[in-house]
């Protein structure tokens, strides 16, 4: 009789196994998404939303050049609006986080700017070739970004290319992934 019921149980388990295997190849991305989406690690960022001002985000002042910045509410997102004084000044907001070497991360955050415009993103210590161009329309917009920790990692940092076109940034969210 125990024979029996552990041979029914192995059944089971081989085809439940079977079935999820299918199911998880006929559409990887939507799976990707929700994962991501509802990944059940926190976002290492503290205060995405801007709802607490603007610590721990760090503005970035390069030189004599200081972009300005201001807490408000577009569209019914509390976001920042950063505002750069000089072409290819580089500034921005940043924060730093701590992050496991080797691992893949998922940033996802919403966008916008006054006219047609280009942020960059780098997940990184300094600003490099790391950064990732992100061309920015006058709607808000949730970007998805994906990195792997190399271990020179140590802030996320959202800043302007070229131009003085104001951009917002709402809803940061930098997660592990599974």
């Amino acid at each position: 009789m125990k024979v029996i019921i552990v041979l029914v149980c192995a059944i089971a388990v081989i085809g439940i196994s079977i079935f999820l295997t299918n199911r998880n190849n006929e559409n990887t991305t939507a799976n990707q998404d929700a994962l991501i989406n509802t990944s059940p690690y926190k976002s290492v960022l503290s205060n995405g939303d801007f709802s607490n001002g603007i610590n721990p985000w760090v503005p970035t002042i390069v030189g004599s050049y200081n972009g300005t910045w201001k807490i408000l509410t577009e569209d019914d997102k509390s976001c920042i609006k950063i505002i750069a004084h000089k072409k290819n000044s580089d500034e921005g907001i940043y924060q730093k986080v701590k992050l496991k070497t080797g691992t893949k991360y998922t940033c996802t955050f919403f966008s916008k700017a006054d006219d047609n415009s280009e942020i960059n993103v780098a997940l990184n210590g300094s600003y490099s070739n790391k950064a990732t161009s992100i061309k920015l329309t006058t709607k808000w917009k949730k970007y998805t970004l994906n990195f792997i920790n190399d271990g020179d990692n140590e802030a996320l940092r959202f800043y302007d290319t070229n131009s003085k076109i104001p951009f917002y940034l709402a809803d940061i969210q930098l997660k592990e992934n599974i």
